[in-house]
């Protein structure tokens, strides 16, 4: 089968939804200020090591313009993996 175009999908149509805004990226703040840490340990096992990490975020901004929604990033970040 030849491939051939389709219509791209309108999934943020006018429904009242974002104040009849076509673009909803001007609703959003262009910078996002966040405040990370994190902590990970390896033990070792045979010819590597094993290592676990745990990091988090915080967002220390609103990413919205509007005076009606809040919305701030939060980020967990937990994971296992082989070092060698």
């Amino acid at each position: 089968p030849a491939v051939r175009r389709a219509p791209a999908a309108k999934i943020f149509e006018e429904v009242g939804t974002f104040d009849g805004y076509q673009d909803f990226t001007d609703l959003y703040r262009r910078v996002n200020f966040v405040l990370g840490g994190g902590v990970s340990y390896a033990w070792p096992a045979g010819m590597g090591h094993v290592s676990a990490h745990v990091r988090g975020g915080f967002g220390l901004n609103d990413l919205m313009k509007s005076e009606a929604i809040a919305r701030r990033t939060r980020t967990m970040d937990v994971g296992v993996g082989w070092q060698w």
